[in-house]
């Protein structure tokens, strides 16, 4: 290892540097230079066990310091010069520089202002979705020892370090490969076990070949806790959620449940488990539940609010959003009969109800465009000859969402209760 030190610091490549440059000055200079590396290597490989990196041809940097800018800044400098594949090996520690991020990586991973002395955060906390996850997550593996959890080195993100505490032998952190999360959930599925794999939104995209499969074109019975679903603001383009519904809608056998409340993700992670076969996702928001407190997770959609001029879907956080622009609306003598979807699998039959009734439709949603449940929704009324006179879909439409804080975002893009009244007014008057 000391040797491997040597090998990757700044003084050794300068080194290296100036000896290569005197040589170069005499005709005899590179082929010298050749040599000498020749001979370097077949010493290094009788003291070094090869990487497997070199194993496959590339050629191997490291380990080095990666939080020392000046180790980095020179390796990489230096592979830059070689010809071919190159692998640069940094070791990092977490949150360094700061003594309580070192000693609690992942409770500083992603913070809010705080105070740095105490290294309190200056946010008043709220119980989030991913609490109420691991604490829905305890209770079951406290009364059902088939009860597992697997996750991809978001153990505290995900809300699991209580049942990985009080559950070592049925939890399984795979580290950063969600791919594998999701192949092993189905094995654990197939022993009789019941699988809860939580992963990210954004994280799940890269596990769709296994989802096909390995889970479903199997059958087995696994439940994905789909965390951070819809907006996550701060974190920007590559965390936001919105492309889990589009994807998992393309996979057969795949149910999908939207709780827009704390007291249904837990009726929703039950019936996931001890209602259904094959996989099943439950997909929440980040943060906590806000107006919409209620639970009717037991039905598959229910009608929130009885109206008679316009028909407003919605499902998850965003109906809260949608609740407010039907109060919107009321002032202004319009009534909007609210539907929430609580199971996005097919389109039941509240939805077609009440379009009959109302004759137009606003469906509100926190996801992309293409694959929405708005599509979905288009579709099942044609099939049916049902012809509303107008239709309107209220969603992030065809666009990666950059960072902003959700209330931002809403506001930006037009899903917030401003924005859904807006398209109640236009659908309304035919605009």
């Amino acid at each position: 290892e000391r040797l491997s030190h040597m090998r990757s610091s700044p003084r050794y490549f300068r080194a290296k540097a100036r000896v290569k440059r005197f040589f170069r000055r005499f005709s005899f200079g590179e082929s010298l230079i050749q040599s000498v590396s020749q001979l370097k290597n077949r010493i290094k490989s009788a003291l070094l066990k090869e990487s497997i990196f070199e194993i496959m041809g590339f050629r191997y940097f490291g380990p080095a310091d990666g939080n020392d800018i000046t180790v980095v800044c020179d390796l990489l400098n230096e592979a830059k010069l070689v010809e071919g594949p190159v692998v640069v090996h940094f070791k990092t520690t977490k949150g360094k520089g700061y003594f309580r991020s070192e000693s609690e990586p992942s409770s500083f991973h992603g913070v809010s202002a705080f105070d740095v002395v105490t290294g309190i955060s200056k946010k008043k906390e709220s119980v989030s979705f991913s609490q109420v996850f691991g604490s829905a997550m305890c209770a079951l593996g406290e009364e059902d020892a088939r009860v597992c959890a697997i996750t991809a080195a978001m153990e505290g993100g995900t809300g699991l370090i209580d049942f990985a505490e009080r559950f070592p032998s049925r939890f399984f952190d795979v580290g950063i490969a969600e791919e594998h999360a999701v192949t092993m959930s189905s094995a654990m599925a197939t022993t009789g076990m019941l699988p809860v794999c939580a992963i990210y939104s954004t994280f799940l995209q890269r596990t769709y070949d296994q989802l096909i499969h390995d889970v479903a074109i199997q059958g087995n019975h696994v439940v994905f806790a789909i965390d951070r679903a819809g907006l996550v603001g701060e974190d920007g383009e590559t965390h936001q959620g919105i492309f889990d519904l589009s994807f998992l809608s393309t996979v057969p056998g795949m149910r999908i449940f939207a709780p827009a409340s704390h007291a249904e993700l837990n009726t929703a992670l039950r019936r996931a488990l001890y209602e259904c076969s094959g996989p099943v996702a439950v997909r929440y928001s980040r943060g906590c539940e806000l107006t919409y407190r209620e639970d009717s997770m037991a039905h598959n959609a229910s009608v929130v609010r009885d109206g008679s001029d316009v028909t407003l879907i919605s499902y998850g956080i965003l109906l809260n959003e949608v609740i407010a622009a039907a109060d919107l609306l009321a002032a202004e003598g319009i009534s909007a009969e609210i539907v929430k979807l609580n199971e996005l699998t097919g389109v039941p039959s509240e939805v077609i109800a009440s379009v009959r009734k109302t004759g137009c439709v606003v469906v509100a949603e926190e996801c992309v465009a293409a694959g929405g449940f708005a599509q979905k929704i288009a579709s099942e009324l044609s099939e049916k000859s049902i012809f509303p006179r107008a239709f309107c879909a209220v969603n992030l439409g065809d666009r990666f969402i950059p960072q902003g804080s959700v209330r931002e975002l809403y506001t930006r893009y037009g899903i917030d209760a401003a924005g859904i009244a807006n398209a109640a007014r236009k659908a309304l008057h035919h605009e």
